[in-house]
């Protein structure tokens, strides 16, 4: 669990990466931003707690690490390969489709006290677009004109 303090901070550092977007990549994601973005602040990044980030904000938290550990990857590895544009583009949007299908969010609160006592806080929604995480994260920024390029595609 993280606290309302750091998802705000979390939305501040997700804000000054959108900053590096291409201008004809950042308007699409501020477009997609203005519907998603609150579900993507808040929404979970997996549905119990032995997974990792199961907690209201956790989606963009878990992204945030992704971006974080891509750059130091990338650094180590191959420096210069990748911008820190891409690099953040591909981690914050990795598991877009978590948030959902633009319509109905992927993960519902669990209810039950026994479910929770045993680690599984959310489910996945019925209602959402079924699709696997990634194609639903595609289907997403297409959905708002953005374009994935081959590469950013393979990551």
């Amino acid at each position: 669990m993280i606290s309302e303090e750091r998802i705000i901070k979390n939305s501040e550092l997700i804000e000054e990466l959108f900053k590096s977007f291409p201008t004809y990549r950042l308007a699409g994601v501020t477009r997609m931003f203005d519907v998603i973005g609150p579900t993507y602040f808040s929404a979970p990044a997996s549905t119990k707690v032995e997974y990792h980030s199961a907690f209201n904000g956790g989606l963009a938290h878990h992204s945030l690490n992704v971006v974080r550990y891509a750059k130091k990857l990338a650094d180590s590895l191959c420096p210069g390969r990748w911008s820190d544009a891409t690099l953040s583009f591909v981690g914050l949007f990795h598991d877009l489709g978590k948030v959902g299908d633009g319509v109905n969010p992927y993960y519902i609160a669990k209810e039950s006290d026994w479910h929770r006592k045993q680690g599984i806080l959310y489910e996945v929604n019925q209602a959402c677009l079924y699709a696997p995480t990634s194609e639903r994260g595609l289907y997403l920024l297409q959905k708002f004109g953005i374009e994935v390029s081959h590469e950013e595609y393979c990551a």
